[in-house]
């Protein structure tokens, strides 16, 4: 299991990079990826009206786009510490993606994942989980993809919040697309992100299209 779960002092580590406090932060219109990011909802934001924003930290996506319905989704220290206090007007549920029930995520029109399954310590799981529960659209952002064959997902370290190790989750490319085929999802667009490696894209589900 990751520390996302276990080590709650990284909550307000995430408070801080949201605020722009650490070197090499910044909000998240002034980022990098953010122009993906922004061009892929774009594209599915005239035919939706809720957003569920999983793994939402500092909801930061719920403050730009307030003009949907948004319910921002994460662990509850994350939720307590971090995004309540930095949009304390949003709606929020805490979930444990090891513990909890994913129905509630078909009650939106689209999920976004912002760095979202990279963290996970079983991310072909969740994704799984994920794409069952999922009717409508999904953005993952952010991801990285790769071509290997002998399993779902290889996990790389990286130094991250707090300077401590923490494991990415890089997905196989042929196990994606093997997903997306038994959920019956196609890919309105795919391009890469601002990191090397890294993928963004949107999803439909197919009987919506």
């Amino acid at each position: 299991m990751n520390k996302w779960v276990t080590d709650t002092s990284i909550a307000d580590e995430m408070l801080r990079g949201a605020n722009a406090q650490i070197p090499g932060f910044k909000k998240l219109e002034e980022s990098d990826h953010f122009p993906t990011l922004n061009e892929l909802f774009l594209l599915a934001a005239g035919d939706i009206d809720s957003v569920i924003d999983l793994g939402c930290g500092a909801a930061e996506f719920g403050r730009i786009y307030n003009f949907f319905d948004y319910v921002g989704v994460d662990l509850p220290h994350v939720i307590e510490q971090t995004a309540k206090k930095k949009n304390p007007n949003l709606n929020y549920i805490k979930f444990n993606v090891y513990e909890d029930d994913y129905a509630f995520l078909g009650e939106a029109d689209l999920i976004l994942m912002n760095a979202f399954i990279s963290e996970l310590a079983i991310a072909d799981d969740v994704l799984e989980k994920v794409l069952s529960a999922a009717r409508g659209y999904i953005i993952i952002h952010r991801q990285k993809i790769e071509h290997f064959e002998d399993s779902n997902v290889r996990y790389k370290e990286y130094s991250g919040y707090l300077n401590k190790r923490y494991t990415c989750a890089v997905l196989s490319a042929s196990y994606l697309e093997s997903l997306l085929e038994k959920y019956q999802f196609e890919i309105v667009k795919k391009q890469n992100s601002s990191t090397p490696e890294e993928i963004s894209m949107l999803l439909k589900k197919k009987e919506n299209l």
